[in-house]
């Protein structure tokens, strides 16, 4: 017997099956590995397990940073950071050099951004194996004097970081 929805529809198609959350506020900084030479993980991940392996995934998060340069790039490029996301080790937001996202803070000297990075991704990992999703992060200058994620300052600030995944009937 079919279930009738408050729509009026009986169908499952499009419904959220799960939700999983997870928030993250362990700071990581350049003294733990964070660098401009590659991406690394941001600490922040969340796993799902799910029901079905005709699912999507809706990725939505929310990832807080840092970066202090004290001088421009010598030869007055812009500066930033990018973020990709990543199911397991593989990578699933490429799309350019930055990648899922890229925050420019420009050329000037004593630049202090501390910024968040929000997005969404749907995804369609075609499996009933728990599956984990997190983000890498990578810095886009080496003149860099400060490089951190889930910022805190030892006391008034602190910065989490947020994962939220919903499993989509299809």
């Amino acid at each position: 017997m079919a279930i009738k929805y408050a729509d009026g529809s009986d169908s499952d198609g499009g419904r959220v099956i799960q939700v999983q959350f997870t928030n993250f506020g362990t700071q990581y900084t350049n003294s733990d590995g964070l660098t401009n030479a590659s991406y690394q993980p941001t600490g922040l991940s969340c796993a799902i397990t799910p029901k079905s392996t005709s699912s999507k995934i809706l990725v939505w998060y929310d990832q807080s940073w840092f970066y202090q340069t004290n001088n421009p790039a010598a030869n007055g490029t812009a500066q930033g950071c990018g973020l990709r996301l990543y199911r397991g080790t593989t990578e699933i937001t490429s799309r350019s050099s930055y990648n899922d996202w890229y925050q420019d803070i420009g050329t000037n000297p004593n630049q202090r951004i501390h910024g968040r990075t929000q997005s969404q991704f749907l995804d369609s990992p075609n499996t009933t194996s728990a599956t984990t999703y997190s983000l890498k992060i990578q810095f886009h200058t080496s003149n860099f004097t400060d490089l951190r994620v889930q910022y805190t300052d030892g006391a008034q600030t602190e910065s989490r970081s947020y994962m939220t995944l919903m499993e989509l009937s299809a």
